[in-house]
């Protein structure tokens, strides 16, 4: 017994395991058992919430404490949900019986694939589906188990770095789209400042960096502002008449006004086709808005 107890006092002592000894307690004609979990908490009652990156860690802990207790000839002697705790980052079996029953590692085994297969669906190259076909097939012993554990995860987490690492190039190209797109916004320049009489009667002015065109019949027709950019319509209509106004007024202040005026409308529309031109791309390979 002394040598059982020694065993059982060195297993206390390995970071994968605790070891909670029973305190006996009367209270009226119910005397009970108590047992001090101390950190963390009982994985049956926390199993529902986590994630795959949870019961990755719990899968792991809980292996790595069979491990440790089975070289020991020791068998958890519960099913595993019920003795195995969980806190702060990490895993650790408990044992609640310093003299467990007859060692059957492969109970413990079959105990882990059970609880995992209660939950789920998980994703097929992950460690808990892993486990899971453990309850028909599981591994030899749990040195093994955790062996093929370990390299699950190390394949999972290349296939996270390499998913990270093509979003990371997608959020560059999308922040280089983006740089672009306020490059081209910024090539615009207002307007030029001037009040001409066009050769159809129609008047072109701006006022504070908004164009105008003025038409008797029609009304004032905005060309450019600030916020709304150019209105290519009315833009590609004021260029058509400030072609034929340069050849028919005998303005020469005019005349050179509106060559001034057309050259900046042939920048600003192949401006505003160049950024609905990148916009297009952009939202077709990144779904920008």
């Amino acid at each position: 017994m002394l040598r059982r107890l020694r065993r059982i006092r060195e297993l206390f002592t390995a970071p994968t395991v605790r070891l909670s000894m029973p305190i006996w307690r009367e209270d009226g004609e119910w005397p009970y058992l108590v047992y001090f979990l101390g950190e963390g908490h009982l994985a049956v009652y926390l199993a529902s919430q986590w994630d795959e990156l949870d019961w990755t860690v719990a899968i792991l802990g809980a292996l790595d404490g069979l491990n440790s207790i089975h070289l020991k000839g020791v068998s958890l002697g519960v099913d595993l949900e019920y003795g195995l705790l969980v806190g702060n980052g990490r895993a650790r079996l408990l044992l609640v019986d310093p003299f467990p029953a007859a060692f059957q590692p492969g109970r413990d085994i079959e105990s882990l694939a059970r609880w995992v297969s209660g939950y789920g669906p998980w994703h097929p190259e992950s460690v808990p589906a892993l486990v899971e076909e453990w309850s028909e097939s599981p591994p030899p012993n749990t040195k093994d188990a955790l062996s093929l554990a370990r390299r699950c995860m190390a394949e999972r987490l290349g296939d996270y770095a390499l998913d990270l690492r093509k979003k990371g190039e997608e959020l560059h190209h999308q922040l280089q789209g983006g740089r672009l797109l306020s490059a081209i916004e910024k090539l615009q320049l207002p307007p030029p400042l001037l009040k001409v009489q066009l050769a159809s009667g129609k008047r072109v002015y701006t006022e504070e960096d908004v164009l105008y065109l003025e038409c008797p019949r029609e009304g004032k027709r905005l060309v450019f502002s600030t916020s709304e950019g150019l209105v290519v319509e009315n833009g590609r209509l004021l260029r058509t008449e400030c072609l034929r106004s340069i050849t028919e007024l005998s303005n020469e202040s005019d005349r050179s006004a509106l060559k001034v005026l057309r050259r900046w409308l042939q920048s600003s529309i192949q401006l505003r086709r160049l950024n609905a031109l990148l916009r297009y791309q952009l939202r077709q390979l990144y779904s920008i808005g």
